[in-house]
């Protein structure tokens, strides 16, 4: 041995014992490779990872030619490239550089092809007398000579077959196979093929698929399969099993085909005909156990084969997929036949078809299956007629499974469940739906894609089907359109919702037959109630199921006539279903939380809060929660009212947790329940339940937070306590368990607990709320105003919560008066100044406090805050002067209209005698302007003496006056401040039916456009509180119409406006509605906050000027539209910040810029004429809801 190493050293490279060498002790791995490129890649995994490798003879030989042949070159190269760079290194690799330039010399390239030529010979060489070293398994060690040993046993260490037959491999001579092949065709000898099949179960595997005899052996080899010895065709399955799973991939192919041409041959020959079992008959196992145990080797590669076909030749891809369609196709378009099909066979084996899905999962196999669906058209057509003969039988029973039989009606199940989930699993897709439709001949018409679901969605809800059945179809139908727009649409436009709402019951007749002594007959069975339910819950998860069910069958978005022409059928049968669920006795748990999800989704969009929360279920659900809670209702129920309320809910309090949710996570919601007097009780309810899940939501915080009363509840519960307490934990590095916490997990935790606390600060409450001693006034205000460098962190989120909370006038006055902010943030300031006050230290906080002093001290749009104080010239201040006309000229105008007035407001006379006003900003040139104007009659005074103004007015006073000197609205003697708390202190005396704790907003700025004339003002407010629009412009005064009116406080602009934009824009742009949901930022608080101080400090004078101008002019429901075109505007930035924390402190914090009124008009013009016929009604209608017959107002 160590002669044979030493002589093969000397060798040169590429010789004959190198080869042997490299032959004999070749890595496995290597040999499995299949193909060039993995071979390539085995080697160099080999020459990393195995020393042994390096110890080849051809190794060694090429180390040593290497320095022989290239050594000089590689050492002059290295001193050139020392020369050239003076000793130094680069930073780039030398060793790359020098192997870059060796090799594109000549020496390299001559090197290489000596090499290349050498080996090539050797191998041809040894190639040449190969077959005779395979059978002997030996390599001599003698010079161009062969030793021949007929013994395997004696062949020495370096047999290849003996190194390879330790990994269990056996090399055959091509004269072997031959006489195997010849043995398996012409032997019917059991113990000859079992011998031979031995053999090729021993071989390495894809061996044998490499030989000419691979025909006769591959024939050979399905005759096993067929043949009755169970033994034989054992080890045949196994000989395919191994080519299966062998790396070859010719071989892979080649088994595959053969077991589909076996399962074939059981069709082909009369003599294996008798295993088949015969249609609509039991089946027994034990016959047809080879067929089946076939068809499931098939099934197992077929659901593992879209992970490898990607590495295989396209055309054998080709091959198989198209093998398979053609194999399934058999006997499918014989009529007379009787016996099952391949396809009948394959659902006892596998009737989930999982194989099928994943074959069309990926776009590229998808086109492969569809294109060979399509050649063998009739399976299509087999699985339709199948499933339509099926479903017309009606089964009413499946009968089990015995010990090794099926009964006829199981098998008869399982070949449905196969071919229904085929044809689902087909329509899924557009190129499946293309090869519909369906030429049936049952049937007189085409079956289109809507035409078999129509079969399908009526099977789902026939009670008199099995019920295994309905649950199979309704679950598949459940996935189907589940969060898929497009399935969703197609299952919509078959008629789902309609056909589910026919077949399942009369709902009209549900009140009658309740009350008959019939009721036992009537009732519904949960087991066909539930199916429908659950594909109504797919249907509205989404959008495209929500609008089809409440707006009805293939409307648009720009739609002309808007709302006006929907009809709430659909959307009140489904909540009529609901109702008549909750009030079943036969109803289970299940089944009444699956009718409470698909209410939740109803009621989850603007829509179906439009639509849905007055239906009787909404006022049942109320007096349900009045009942439990022992609350009387507001108003007296009589008559119908009183029938409703006896229906009672059989609902227990965690049931109805889901419903409250919804409705409380809607404006509207909030408002009913408040108005209902049950607010404080159903959050004192759900509240606590959601804080010991874990599941309040901003959504839930943001919309409560929009109530006085809400926001006392949350104080009491201490809702806000836990989401701080996680932030002073972060910050100390800690998690709620007091467990260390990873540092890049503290910035996601800070962000998680501070969102909520950001959510409540949009609303004015909500920030009253936070900065309070109920809230966490005694928490933030500690880290607020303190320098202590230990709480950097926690200073920063309260600067950072403070921020936020200032982006409200109303809340940044308020605070103010209550902690005087201002002046503590000055003195922080101060402390980070240098110098005698000329040089600033600037870090994260005292930005975040200059920006909150900014904005708490001037007011004012895009430019006014960052630019000096613009210069107003005489045209401007007419131009200012101009807008009072219009206003007071609009106003007194609609006073003569009683389709305007305000219910409860005398009818004005006729104007008769002109009035004279005088601009404010008088000036030589200027000329007075006479209006006719109607004659007023100035109301009698409650009260002589004037109310106080409270400090909040007060603050908001300094803040309006100082903007309004700025802008130089206010000009000429002073006397200002005295003539707005003048017209303040009238407003509340005489105008307003009660005083609020809010800043009005409303009158500060009529007082700018008046020019601060008080009289002017006065009559001007008179007017517009007289009219409609003066309650949805004027926030205080319809907040104070509660006292007359079935109002609350913030209904018109939460309950009105903002509902009624989210509606129009969840209509005209679900896009951006969608976004804005999906953020749960409370844009919607923000949008409502701006609402009522009508944009002031939001956008520029002129923009707030022209925004109550239009609504004066337009009417009441501009207000809507004007959001809807205000968010449009803001859309790149929303979704801009899609899913990020700060989406909601940018609108809250930063200057919104490039709004023209001018530029959207067109827009909102549209907008009217598509939805004023909705919004306007719905808009006004609370302002005719009167408490009394006669008002204070009146009287």
């Amino acid at each position: 041995m160590a002669v044979a190493k030493a002589k093969a050293s000397q060798e040169p490279v590429g010789s004959k014992v190198q080869i042997k060498d490299l032959l004999a002790h070749m890595d496995p791995m290597i040999y499995l490779a299949g193909t060039a490129d993995n071979t390539s890649e085995m080697l160099a995994y080999v020459a990393d990872m195995d020393p042994a490798f390096h110890k080849l003879e051809i190794v060694k030989g090429l180390r040593k030619e290497l320095r022989s042949r290239l050594g000089r070159a590689i050492e002059d190269r290295a001193v050139d490239y020392l020369e050239q760079h003076k000793g130094k290194m680069r930073a780039d690799n030398p060793v790359d550089v020098l192997v870059e330039k060796i090799g594109e010399e000549e020496i390299y390239k001559n090197f290489i092809n000596d090499i290349e030529e050498s080996v090539r010979t050797t191998v041809q060489g040894i190639s040449e007398h190969f077959d005779d070293e395979i059978v002997t398994g030996m390599f001599s060690h003698e010079e161009d000579e062969l030793a021949y040993n007929a013994s395997p046993n004696g062949s020495n260490e370096s047999s290849l077959n003996s190194s390879l037959n330790q990994s269990g491999l056996l090399f055959l001579h091509p004269a072997q196979y031959n006489s195997i092949a010849q043995g398996l065709l012409t032997k019917k000898d059991s113990h000859a093929w079992n011998e031979s099949l031995n053999i090729l179960v021993s071989v390495t595997p894809g061996e044998p698929v490499m030989q000419e005899c691979w025909p006769d052996l591959k024939k050979g080899l399905r005759d096993c399969l067929l043949e009755v010895s169970h033994e034989v065709f054992g080890k045949a399955l196994k000989v395919h099993c191994k080519l299966l799973t062998s790396q070859v991939q010719n071989a892979v192919k080649e088994a595959y085909l053969n077991l589909l041409e076996a399962v074939a041959g059981f069709y082909m020959s009369k003599k294996h005909l008798s295993k088949i079992p015969l249609k609509g008959e039991a089946v027994n196992l034990k016959p047809c156990e080879n067929i089946i145990r076939i068809l499931k080797i098939i099934v197992d590669f077929q659901e593992e084969l879209p992970l490898l076909w990607i590495r295989y030749p396209e055309r054998y891809v080709d091959d198989m997929v198209d093998s398979t369609f053609n194999v399934l196709s058999l006997y499918l378009g014989k009529k007379d036949s009787t016996l099952m099909n391949v396809l009948d066979m394959l659902s006892i084996v596998d009737s989930n078809i999982f194989w099928f899905r994943r074959w069309v999962h990926g776009q590229w196999g998808r086109n492969k299956t569809f294109s060979a669906l399509k050649s063998n058209s009739v399976i299509l057509l087999y699985l339709v007629s199948y499933c339509i003969q099926y479903l017309e039988k009606c089964p009413e029973t499946i009968d089990g499974v015995k010990s090794v039989s099926l009964s006829s009606s199981m098998v008869s199940y399982l070949r449905f469940i196969q071919n229904f989930k085929l044809i689902m699993a087909i329509i899924s897709y557009s190129d499946g739906r293309k090869l519909f439709p369906v030429n049936v001949p049952s049937r007189d018409e085409l079956v289109t894609v809507q035409k078999i679901l129509q079969i399908f969605i009526k099977a789902s809800c026939n009670s008199k089907m099995a019920k295994e059945i309905t649950m199979e179809i309704s679950n598949q139908l459940q996935k189907y359109c589940s969060r898929d727009e497009v399935r969703c649409w197609i299952l919509c436009d078959a008629g789902a919702v309609e056909t589910l709402l026919r077949e399942v019951i009369c709902l009209e007749d549900i009140p009658e037959k309740k009350n008959s002594k019939e009721e036992d007959g009537t009732k519904i069975s949960p087991m066909l109630l539930k199916p429908v339910l659950s594909i109504f819950q797919s249907i509205l998860s989404t959008q495209v199921g929500q609008r089809y069910i409440l707006l009805g069958r293939k409307r648009k978005a720009s739609s002309k006539s808007g709302l006006l022409t929907v009809t709430k059928r659909q959307a009140c049968e489904v909540m009529d279903l609901i109702h008549f669920v909750l009030k079943s006795e036969t109803a289970n748990v299940h089944l009444k939380k699956k009718a409470i999800s698909v209410c939740c989704s109803l009621l989850s969009s603007p829509v179906g809060i439009h639509m849905c929360l007055e239906h009787p279920l909404i006022e049942n659900v109320i007096g349900h929660l009045q009942k439990n809670g022992s609350k009387l209702p507001k108003r007296l129920l009589q008559g119908e009212d009183l029938l409703k309320m006896e229906e009672v809910l059989r609902l227990s309090d965690s049931q109805s947790f889901p419903l409250l949710i919804a409705i409380l996570s809607t404006y509207k919601g909030i408002s009913l329940l408040e108005s209902e007097g049950i607010l404080s009780l159903v959050l004192k309810q759900v509240l606590p339940h959601m804080a010991k899940n874990g599941k309040i939501n901003q959504k839930i915080l943001s919309c409560v937070c929009t109530s006085s009363e809400g926001s006392s509840v949350m104080g009491e519960l201490g809702i806000l306590l836990p989401y701080w307490e996680i932030i002073c934990l972060a910050t100390a590095g800690e998690e709620p368990g007091h467990q260390p916490q990873k540092e890049e997990d503290k910035e996601e935790t800070l962000m998680a607990a501070l969102a909520p606390l950001l959510s409540v600060t949009g609303t004015y409450y909500g920030a009253k709320l936070l900065f309070s001693e109920e809230g966490l006034l005694s928490h933030v205000s500690h880290y607020l105003f303190s320098l202590d460098k230990t709480q950097e962190e926690l200073h920063r989120l309260a600067l950072y919560i403070l921020g936020s909370a200032t982006s409200s006038l109303d809340s940044m006055v308020g605070l103010q008066t209550s902690t005087n902010y201002q002046e503590h943030l000055l003195a922080q300031q101060s402390l980070f100044s240098v110098d005698d006050g000329n040089t600033v230290i600037i870090d994260e906080k005292s930005i975040i406090r200059n920006h909150i002093l900014v904005k708490s001290y001037l007011l004012g749009g895009s430019g006014e805050r960052i630019l000096p104080p613009l210069f107003i010239d005489s045209n401007s201040s007419i131009m200012n002067w101009l807008v009072m006309d219009i206003i007071e000229r609009s106003a007194r105008s609609l006073l003569t209209s009683a389709e305007e007035l305000l219910p409860g407001s005398p009818l004005s006379d006729k104007p008769n005698t002109p009035l004279v006003l005088s601009s404010p900003a008088s000036s030589p040139c200027s000329d007075t302007v006479q209006i006719p104007l109607p004659e007023y009659s100035e109301p009698q005074r409650m009260s002589e003496n004037l109310p106080t103004v409270s400090d909040a007015h007060l603050a908001a006073v300094e803040l309006i006056l100082r903007y309004g000197s700025e802008l130089q609205l206010l000009t000429g003697s002073g006397g200002f401040k005295e003539g707005l708390l003048d017209v303040l202190s009238y407003t509340q005396t005489k105008i307003l039916c009660s005083q609020s704790e809010r800043c009005d907003w409303f009158v500060m700025v009529m007082f700018l456009i008046a020019g601060g004339n008080v009289e002017r003002c006065r009559n001007v407010l008179s007017h517009i509180s007289r009219v409609l629009v003066g309650g949805v412009l004027w926030p205080c005064f319809s907040d104070s119409l509660s006292t007359t009116h079935e109002l609350m406080p913030g209904e018109v602009t939460f309950s009105g406006i903002i509902h009624h934009a989210q509606l129009v824009l969840s209509i005209e742009i679900p896009m951006l509605f969608s976004v804005i949901q999906a953020n749960n930022s409370c844009v919607w608080n923000i949008l409502g906050e701006w609402i009522r101080c009508l944009y002031l400090g939001v956008l520029p004078w002129m923009e707030v000027c022209h925004y109550v101008m239009m609504v004066l002019l337009q009417g009441p429901d501009y207000a809507v539209y004007f959001v809807v075109a205000f968010l449009r505007h803001l859309q790149k930035i929303i979704i801009k910040y899609t899913g990020h924390h700060k989406c909601l402190t940018v609108l809250q914090t930063s200057a919104i810029t490039g709004w023209r009124i001018g530029e959207h008009l067109n827009f909102m013009e549209g907008l009217s004429r598509r939805h004023r016929r909705t919004v306007l009604p719905a808009l006004t209608s609370p302002f005719y809801k009167l408490r009394h017959e006669y008002t204070p107002r009146q009287l």
